[in-house]
């Protein structure tokens, strides 16, 4: 099995030629489908309640169309197909953003293992996010960063502008004092990729990295 310090981002060592780390959060870190399980759960308790319907059928309904669809507009389908009431997507909103799960979700056993190697190295780690900025701190304090969790600084880039904009990046330049070519970004979708792009830093592909490493 390949380490670390055999990636190369062109002619440029992973861990020997970069200062800071900058990471996406959902599937990136941690799989999002498993803190999104907690919060389709709650509100198939809500609906369940609320309509006296099948808690089951409302929680995998969320859960495949999650799956095969994606979240647009998922909550107008939940309605649709169940004909509740137009103002309970407020109440799915809330329990989406603050259901409360006690930092057991695990991330990938890779980035954990690339965290502590980031740690021992004494590199500058930070978590530029897209969404609800109160959504995203409560799914990072939902993770088992197993003793990690003050070695990163989260940036929720909502509350500057969302990537792809190079702005939250250029804040981490900025917070970090480094140059832009001593900075990386790790993420998992093109908005990332962008994003990178435009602030002109080095973009890895998470998945692409896993898939080097299991080899």
């Amino acid at each position: 099995m390949k380490s670390f310090t055999d990636i190369k981002i062109g002619d440029k060592s992973l861990i020997n030629d970069f200062d800071v780390f900058v990471f996406d959060l959902d599937d990136t870190l941690y799989p999002e489908i498993e803190y999104l399980k907690y919060a389709y759960a709650e509100i198939a308790d809500y609906v369940s309640q609320k309509y006296q319907l099948n808690r089951d059928s409302i929680n995998t309904f969320l859960i495949d169309t999650f799956l095969t669809e994606g979240r647009v507009k998922l909550f107008d389908k939940l309605i649709k197909t169940y004909f509740l009431d137009q103002d309970d997507v407020v109440s799915f909103l809330e329990i989406l953003r603050n259901v409360s799960i006690n930092n057991i979700i695990e991330p990938f056993p890779l980035i954990i293992d690339l965290l502590r190697t980031l740690k021992e190295r004494n590199k500058l780690v930070f978590i530029l996010t897209n969404g609800n900025p109160v959504q995203q701190k409560n799914k990072i304090e939902s993770i088992n960063w197993h003793d990690l969790n003050s070695f990163f600084t989260p940036i929720y880039a909502n509350l500057l502008a969302p990537k792809p904009s190079p702005i939250g990046l250029f804040e981490i330049l900025k917070l970090s004092s480094a140059v832009s070519e001593k900075i990386i970004f790790i993420g998992d979708s093109e908005v990332d990729r962008l994003s990178a792009y435009n602030a002109q830093m080095a973009f890895l592909d998470v998945n692409r990295m896993m898939q080097f490493l299991e080899k």
